[in-house]
């Protein structure tokens, strides 16, 4: 057992969140600006090293049939290519409704940028805990 970073990967930011596999809690962290390729790995590299992770959990957009649509598919490349770079093992978790909860768990604050990234920060803390949750099981 070690620490999980859950990603909430978007079109311009992914939200983070991690966890220690042994407490079962997760934790929202910040957002990463969904830079290129190569400057997000590295800011990846980076928190996997702070933190100490060991593995990643991805939320992945599965359609109303539960199956892979076109987004979710873009979203498992992505990830088999962030565990070839960070030499991860990587887990996918199905992150349907995570904005809408995530929305609800935050108060307006008038500063809509900010608000995005608490509200993606909290969607990778919601995917996390879904992983924890089915663990325990």
């Amino acid at each position: 057992m070690g620490k999980l970073l859950a990603l909430d990967i978007g079109t311009k930011r992914v939200g983070y969140a991690v966890a220690d596999e042994a407490n079962g809690f997760a934790f929202p962290r910040t957002v990463i600006a969904k830079t290129p390729t190569a400057k997000f790995v590295e800011d990846l590299k980076k928190i996997v090293r702070e933190e100490g992770i060991c593995k990643i959990i991805i939320g992945l957009p599965l359609d109303a049939e539960n199956e892979e649509g076109g987004n979710a598919k873009r979203i498992r490349k992505f990830g088999e290519n962030l565990a070839c770079n960070l030499m991860l093992p990587i887990e996918y978790v199905d992150e349907f409704g995570s904005t809408d909860e995530a929305l609800a768990k935050i108060p307006f604050r008038g500063d809509r940028g900010r608000n995005k990234d608490f509200r993606d920060a909290i969607s990778a803390q919601i995917i996390l805990q879904r992983y924890l949750d089915n663990k325990k099981i």
